[in-house]
């Protein structure tokens, strides 16, 4: 529930705070009018004060009193605001009498309901009624059940009202049936209830999840904070959004809900997509810091896809995005910081079980859109046309040395043909037989199936007198759209804070995470290089040989004469995935422990330790029927094509011994992170708050990498394996060549080792006037084993100072009703990168084999090092607004932000002169991100039953290089998706600006706009002098927006998100680059293609063409580009709650039922072209989840 600073809340005194401590809850907002309680009118005596004031507010005073008793007060500002000017002194004075004498003679009147004081302005004499009034009483409880004791019960447009108990009842008098009760609690939407002539109203509360304002306490890792004195830009997420939008990680969940956060999508080289996230855009240049930092209970932790959190028991997400919320994060805290608090046990005597299960279902892949080929007729016309006119490579193999010359099957049968092997009758029956095939048909059976995702989780928690606690277990298993690859993982957690006595709590917690991967199945790069005829198996289920390595009529040739290892020599996808087990495992250990102890009041001790262990390993085993294995046997031998005779070049045994191969490897990850920290929480006097925190940390972070050399003759059933082969003798040689060459593992030894230390100083304070106005300042220094020595560098301190100002409870807002809340924020400060892809020596790196040249091991320099290696700064100057509106019917916030990041690490270029190569790794690069974020949320009644919020977030970011010596710009290197340039936004798209053709050969814009001849680029000229630049690949401007229709136990929530001012490029024709497998196949319609497209793209090259090669290019041309902005239907979700009458006989608390659709569509986008703006290359297929949540 959103604070009303002009409507009634509570003001609790000692004894309420401590029995509520363990909530972390200092503040209990219940009342939104002021509140009267038919109940004994009784005060307990001996609550005395000593007050010496002059001019005192009726207020103020409240303030006092309550700091010297534990009397609770109700009162509303608009009320008591009138009473000013009190002069009191007062020694061992009731406080009750006190506060009598001090109201005697104004509008204000006292009573005591229930030991707690209420003040309200003197009401008229009421008309008396002529209906006679009944009694109506209910129970208040949340969504799943629980009842809510202390929630408010008001009679709308009196004062009149009631509070629930412990059970969550209440009973109040009402005088008619048309009576409209008003009920609220903490962290609720406030409802309108219509009594509608009932005896029995029940009421069930929904939380709000839109914004930070329903959250009194933020956690920085470091420490829980009251958001009202913070001055920083911060977004929190209740815990309740992941059971909202249920997804396998809670980034995913995050994504349009919260500003400044943005899920960047990257294509993969395999075809597939994965996503980077970021805050406020990116301010480092070095890909692997660019993610935000990731907080887990109050320690950072190696988990980039967020796989061993477990989202059924997050509190709350908190988004650190500007200096002042992240800078006590100091040299990690650059690119935002993500807090992540799990669920523990509240209250006293509380225990509840929760069940939580769904399956997501997704459709096929659709292979007309991942994989947009030319049907087979087309298909095989246009290779006859790259045959015919001999446009790339050796289209005619017929000897033994010509073998590598692989062909498609309808290349080998046009070769064939014409070589006189094939007579026309036998050419035109098989290439009859190819025209009724479409690869289609084999790949949705035998490499596709539909995507299904299954959690399940049960979490417990509960609370003693003396300890709350936590407990989950979480399952989910993913079988993805490709036969063969399938994830499963389990989660198990545990959290408990032991209150040993009462200044002394000892706090722990585990996760244990195991996952395992099953890596067996086809990718899009192998399904898009193949062609649209192409068989998987025959009508027998025999697999069909398929173009590998070799032209296929002369390997046949071969391995029927010789007398090779393995006769069969083909290849097949489908046989190879099938003769393949490659399974990685990822396993995490992460243990914490703290003491918290009180020395003093408001004065606290915190000792905290983690410890982290990850162990990833994988194990890829090729048994024989491998077409890895078979190849690699055979094609290391001598081999005489006259008489077939095969001989190994040693003279003893074959160079590879038959059997399995098998590939390791393993990556051990251990940190620790021990941090000391004190903190003051202090009251001066009634106008003066304080918050303090100074400590220290200690961490350390080491990594050990190992891959194993291939295996070769590998036995997994007797874990045996024969001796290897000697990789350094260079008088091996291949079967179609005698020359010699050195024995290739294909897979060689690799390790790595890196140890990272970080020792560490912080501080951070809050003061607070007057409830008013606050100012922050926080200041922290990281050493580091990875940064250069000098002090200067190493101990440069990262520091934020900010302000806030609470505008709405200044006296001259006190006529301005229909504002609930207004506060002004800034803040400036400076944040750190840390970067370990380099170092302040040069690196060297060891050969796994010697050298050609004399045989013997080398090393090679690897790094050359930065004497001046320093950390990354980033500058942030952070300006913010957040408002609340006609009681709290409208609120939101507006950040204005400007982030300059300076000792940029970048590879920039160097004179060679040097002796160091062209370019090297120092901290040379800068960069700016400027941006605006707007949050708007709205909470309408329409009924009193049917409810509507929504919530429309808006970011928009500005990115650009601003300094980067970098000169060397040739064109293959600026096309690159990861390029940088100066004076560009980070990933910016480049195009040769197409001027069409000329005698059949395409033209391209050159320098001083003279046209040339796409083979006559040079290749190391600097393409911005020609290139055309395009925009970005990353959104400008993002938004999202949530309606939420709510109608008694009904939900609809929809999702929409938006991206603008971004560019992506639409596929160009894949002219006939034989050698390349993805390059082979036909990507347009074959008269679309030998046409060409005046304004896109030219035709097939002729004949006569002098580099087929330089065809590559068109893929790069500006008019295959398109903007990219487009709005899109996320997902739907409908859910219902059972009334709890239905299900309470059984000690069931909540049952809701959901179901959720994904992936709906595009509502409007900017291109007039049938792709998919964001995912041109894979589109995200429909998906369909059912769930189930119970509560006991």
């Amino acid at each position: 529930m959103k604070k009303n600073f002009e409507q009634l809340f509570f003001l609790y005194g000692k004894k309420l705070r401590k029995s509520w401590r363990t909530m972390k809850l200092t503040v209990f907002i219940l009342l939104l009018g002021i509140l009267q309680i038919h109940a004994t009118n009784v005060f307990p005596q001996g609550r005395l004060v000593n007050l010496e004031f002059e001019k005192i507010s009726l207020e103020d005073l409240i303030w006092e009193i309550q700091e010297q008793t534990d009397i609770v007060f109700v009162y509303g500002k608009k009320d008591i605001r009138d009473v000013r000017d009190i002069n009191i002194h007062a020694t061992n004075s009731e406080a009750i009498e006190v506060i009598k004498s001090c109201i005697k003679g104004t509008n204000v009147e006292l009573e005591i309901i229930d030991g707690v004081i209420v003040l309200r302005k003197k009401e008229e004499s009421p008309v008396p009624s002529v209906q006679p009034s009944f009694v109506v009483s209910g129970k208040i409880t949340d969504n799943n059940g629980v009842p809510l004791p202390g929630a408010t019960v008001l009679i709308k447009g009196t004062y009149r009202g009631a509070t629930t108990n412990e059970e969550g009842t209440y009973r109040l008098e009402v005088r008619d049936g048309s009576t409209v009760l008003v009920v609220s609690f903490l962290g609720f939407a406030t409802q309108e209830v219509a009594v509608d002539g009932r005896s029995t109203v029940d009421v069930t509360m929904q939380e709000a999840v839109t914004s930070i304002d329903e959250v009194l306490v933020i956690s920085t890792g470091y420490q829980q904070l009251p958001k009202e004195r913070l001055s920083g830009s911060f977004e929190v997420i209740d815990g309740k959004l992941f059971k909202d939008r249920p997804n396998a990680d809670i980034a995913s969940s995050l994504e349009g809900m919260v500003p400044g956060f943005q899920r960047v999508i990257k294509n993969n080289p395999d075809g597939s997509i994965s996503y980077d996230n970021r805050i406020r855009g990116q301010g480092t240049l070095t890909e692997s810091i660019a993610n935000p930092l990731l907080v887990v209970d109050g320690f950072p932790v190696e988990d980039a896809d967020f796989s061993t959190i477990n989202p059924n028991i997050v509190e709350s997400v908190t988004i650190l995005k500007d200096a002042a919320a992240a800078s006590i994060w100091g040299a990690r805290a650059a690119n935002g910081v993500i807090v992540v608090t799990t669920k523990s046990g509240k209250g006293s005597d509380f225990f509840e079980v929760d069940a939580n299960a769904f399956v997501r279902v997704g459709s096929k892949l659709d292979l007309g859109y991942v994989n947009p080929i030319a049907d087979t007729e087309t298909h095989l016309a246009w290779e006859k046309y790259v045959y015919d006119n001999k446009l790339t490579g050796n289209l005619t193999p017929s000897a033994l040395g010509e073998i590598i010359f692989s062909q498609t099957p309808s290349l080998t049968l046009y070769n064939e043909f014409n070589l006189g092997n094939l007579s026309e009758s036998e050419y035109n029956s098989q290439i009859a037989q190819l025209k009724q095939y479409n690869y289609q048909d084999d790949v949705y059976e035998y490499f596709l199936k539909k995507n299904i995702y299954q959690q399940y989780d049960v979490s417990i928690t509960g609370a003693t007198e003396r300890n709350n606690y936590s407990f989950s277990v979480l399952y989910d298993k993913t079988n993805s759209h490709f036969v063969g690859d399938e994830s499963q993982k389990a989660l198990i957690s545990f959290k408990d804070n032991f209150k040993m006595n009462d200044w002394l709590r000892l706090d722990v917690g585990a996760t244990i995470g195991l996952q395992n991967n099953t890596n067996e199945g086809a990718s899009l790069r192998d399904i898009r290089g193949l062609p649209p005829y192409q068989r998987l198996v025959d009508e027998n289920g025999d697999y069909v040989p398929m173009a590998k390595d070799y032209y296929l009529p002369i390997l046949n040739e071969v391995s029927e004469k010789g007398d090779f290892p393995y006769s069969d020599w083909n290849y097949n996808l489908l046989q190879e995935l099938r003769s393949s087990d490659r399974q990685s495992q990822r396993n995490t250990v992460r243990l914490q422990a703290g003491l918290n102890v009180k020395i003093l009041k408001g004065l606290t001790w915190n000792g905290k330790i983690q410890y982290e262990r990850v162990e990833n390993s994988s194990k890829d085993l090729y048994s024989e029927e491998s077409y890895l294995v078979r190849n690699q046997v055979n094609r290391y031998n001598g081999y005489d094509h006259e008489t077939g005779k095969v001989t190994s070049y040693s003279g003893v045994g074959y160079a590879f011994p038959e059997g399995s191969a098998l590939d390791r490897s393993s990556t051990h990850h251990e940190s620790y992170v021990l941090r000391n920290q004190l903190q003051l929480d202090k009251d001066l006097g009634n106008r003066h708050h304080i918050m303090a925190l100074v400590g220290s940390e200690v961490s350390s972070y080491v990594s050990n990498f190992n891959q194993q050399i291939r295996i070769w003759g590998y036995d997994d059933e007797k874990l045996l394996y024969p001796n290897q082969p000697f990789y350094d003798d260079y008088g091996a040689s291949q079967f179609y060549t005698p020359s010699k060459i050195r024995l290739d593992p294909v897979r060689d030894w690799s390790s790595a080792y890196t140890d990272n230390r970080f020792f560490s100083l912080f501080g951070n304070f809050a003061y607070t006037y007057n409830r008013k106005y606050t100012l922050t300042g926080s200041v922290r220094t990281d050493a580091s084993n990875m940064i250069v020595k000098d002090p200067k560098y190493r101990y440069a301190p990262f520091w934020s100072v900010g302000g806030r100002w609470s505008v709405n409870q200044e006296r001259f807002m006190a006529n301005a009703a229909w504002i609930d809340r207004l506060q002004l924020r800034g803040s400036y400060g400076v944040l750190g990168n840390v970067v370990t892809s380099t170092s302040v020596i040069p690196l060297i790196s060891y050969s796994s084999s010697t050298s050609y040249y004399n045989q013997e091991y080398y090393a090679s320099v690897k790094d050359f090092g930065n004497p001046l290696l320093r950390w990354e700064e980033t500058k942030t100057l952070n300006l913010g607004i957040d408002y609340a509106f006609f009681n709290n019917k409208l609120s939101g916030k507006v950040d204005l932000y400007s982030k300059r990041s300076e000792d940029v690490l970048a590879k920039v270029d160097i004179a060679g002169a040097y002796g160091l190569g062209y370019s090297n790794a120092v901290n040379a690069a800068e960069l700016m991100n400027r941006g605006i974020e707007v949050e708007i949320a709205t909470l309408q009644h329409i009924t009193h039953d049917l409810s509507w919020n929504g919530r429309l977030v808006v970011s928009h970011n500005k990115n650009e290089v601003t300094k980067l010596d970098i000169f060397s710009y040739y064109p293959a290197r600026i096309v690159m998706e990861d390029v940088f340039v100066e004076g560009r936004p980070i990933s910016p798209v480049y195009s040769y600006i197409y001027e069409g053709e000329e005698n059949g050969i395409p033209m391209v814009r050159f320098e001083n706009g003279q046209k040339t001849e796409i083979f006559n680029i040079p290749t190391v000229s600097d393409a911005r002098n020609f290139m055309q630049y395009e925009g970005s690949l990353i959104p400008t401007t993002e938004l999202g927006f949530t309606s939420n229709f709510e109608y008694k136990g009904f939900s609809l929530k929809a999702i929409a998100t938006g991206r603008f001012g971004h560019v992506f490029r639409i596929d160009a024709p894949r002219y006939p680059l034989l050698n390349s497998a993805f390059g082979s196949v036909l990507g347009k319609p074959m008269e679309e293609v030998v046409s060409g497209s005046p304004d896109k793209f030219p035709g097939l090259p002729p004949a006569s063409v002098p580099d087929i090669a330089a065809y590559s290019i068109v893929r790069n041309f500006n008019t295959l580009v398109e903007d990219a902005s487009n709005i899109r239907l996320k997902e739907v979700t409908l859910s219902y709650t059972l009334p709890r009458g239905f299900v309470q006989n059984w000690n069931i608390s909540n049952v809701r039922l959901y179901s959720q659709v994904n992936n709906l569509g595009i509502l409007w986008k900017a291109t007039d072209t049938y792709y998919d703006p964001d995912f041109p290359r894979f589109k995200m297929p429909v998906s369909y989840l059912l769930g189930l949540n119970v509560t006991f």
